[in-house]
C-alpha cells in the first residue's frame, strides 16, 4: 500500500477523519529531505506500509519544511518522528535514535492492532460465537509457538469450512490473525482460493 503524502494542515485533518471514520490507524512519518536518518529510514517506513497492508492501518508521511502548519500543530522538535492517531487523537510517538530498524514502531503498531482486534472481537453479541473465536485464535498461536517449523500450521485456507463458521464470522478476528503476522496470498477477486500465511519477524 503507497505511503500518502500529507502537504498541508487541511489534508492531514481530512486523513485524520477519514481513519476515524474507517476505524483505522493513521500513522505518520514527519520527515525532512535534509535529514541524514530520515532518509535511512523512509524506505523502512515503506516497507512498514507494504507489510500492514492487509491490516486497518494508513501510512503518512509529512514534509515538515513543506508543511511547517502539521509540524507546528504537533509539536515536532526532532526528526525523524514517527507518531500513531486513533480516535482523531495521538496515541504514541516515537522519535530520537530508533529510525534505525524502526522496530519499536513495529512492535506499537502490532499493540495497538492487537487492542483494537481484541475490542471488537469483545463486541460480539454472540457469546458462544466470541468463545470458539478466542479459542480458534489461541490454538493457532499456540501451534505456530510449539511447531514453528511446521508449514501447515503457518497457511490457513479461507474456504476451510469450520475456519468459515468460527472465524470469519467473529468481528475482529481476521484482524486478529494480521496482528499475528497472518498475511494475505491472493487478491479477493480469487476468494475460494484466499490463503493467509504465516510471517515470522526478526
Amino acid at each position: 500500500m503507497p505511503v500518502k503524502q500529507l502537504t498541508n494542515l487541511a489534508s492531514f485533518e481530512n486523513e485524520l477523519k477519514s481513519a476515524h471514520t474507517k476505524n483505522k490507524l493513521l500513522v505518520v512519518d514527519y520527515f525532512a529531505n535534509w535529514c541524514g536518518p530520515c532518509l535511512r529510514a523512509a524506505p523502512i517506513f515503506e516497507s512498514l506500509s507494504d507489510k500492514y497492508a492487509s491490516s486497518n492501518v494508513i501510512f503518512a508521511r509529512v514534509d515538515t519544511d513543506l508543511s511547517p502548519d502539521i509540524s507546528s500543530k504537533h509539536n515536532i522538535s526532532r526528526l525523524p518522528t514517527f507518531k500513531c492517531f486513533e480516535n482523531m487523537s495521538c496515541v504514541w510517538t516515537v522519535t530520537g535514535r530508533l529510525w534505525l530498524d524502526l522496530n519499536e514502531v513495529t512492535r506499537l503498531i502490532d499493540e495497538s492492532i492487537v487492542e483494537d482486534s481484541v475490542r471488537e472481537i469483545n463486541t460480539c453479541q454472540d457469546s458462544n460465537a466470541r468463545l470458539r473465536a478466542l479459542a480458534a485464535l489461541k490454538r493457532i498461536a499456540g501451534n505456530i509457538i510449539e511447531h514453528p517449523l511446521e508449514k501447515k500450521y503457518r497457511s490457513i485456507n479461507l474456504s476451510n469450512k469450520l475456519f468459515e463458521s468460527t472465524l470469519l464470522v467473529v468481528p475482529g478476528a481476521m484482524q486478529f490473525l494480521f496482528s499475528m503476522g497472518f498475511t494475505v496470498l491472493y487478491s479477493f477477486s480469487n476468494f475460494e482460493n484466499l490463503d493467509l500465511i504465516f510471517i515470522k519477524f526478526n
